[in-house]
């Protein structure tokens, strides 16, 4: 069996949209600071570094959008060796079953949106050979979900439930 999911090109960049808005936000308020804060060094000081973060941020967004774009690569194949995932810049690339331990879909209100995480037997196998802010991401994805494999449902165009489904029968 091999199945092919593409990424979903059609999503709206809103986390972009919004790291824009922040950075303007931030950028009015360190030109203008006696609108919010008081002209205060501190003040200023707080801004420019809320501007550098988001701009981090919203780099790292850019870059994962045009990867959803553009990449023509950027799929989610099963097949019977296992998955290889090249969703987004911070995929894991090429995962064995033997190195899945377990599967699980995580619903969040809050963003109206299901997560598919795949948990591994070895975290750290994943994490090796990644720069720094690949590897930072994963960690924070593993604390969180339990896993370094978290796939949004408007990520890609299928159904997650099915996904979940087929990898759990293929990886027994």
């Amino acid at each position: 069996m091999s199945l092919t999911i593409p990424v979903n090109r059609k999503r709206f960049p809103i986390v972009l949209v919004w790291s824009v808005v922040s950075i303007c936000a931030f950028t009015s308020l360190l030109i203008h600071p006696d609108y919010a804060f008081g002209d205060t060094i501190l003040n200023v000081l707080l801004c420019s570094v809320m501007i550098i973060l988001f701009s981090f941020y919203t780099l790292i967004t850019l870059i994962e959008y045009i990867k959803t774009l553009f990449n023509k690569n950027a799929v989610l194949k099963i097949s019977e060796t296992g998955i290889y995932d090249n969703l987004s810049i911070f995929s894991c690339g090429e995962i064995p079953w033997s190195d899945i331990e377990a599967v699980g879909i995580i619903k969040l209100s809050a963003l109206n949106a299901d997560f598919l995480i795949i948990k591994m037997r070895d975290n750290a196998k994943y994490l090796t050979g990644k720069n720094f802010v690949k590897k930072y991401v994963l960690k924070r994805w593993i604390k969180k979900w339990g896993g370094p494999v978290v796939i949004s449902e408007k990520r890609i165009d299928y159904n997650l439930q099915k996904l979940k489904d087929t990898i759990l029968n293929l990886s027994k």
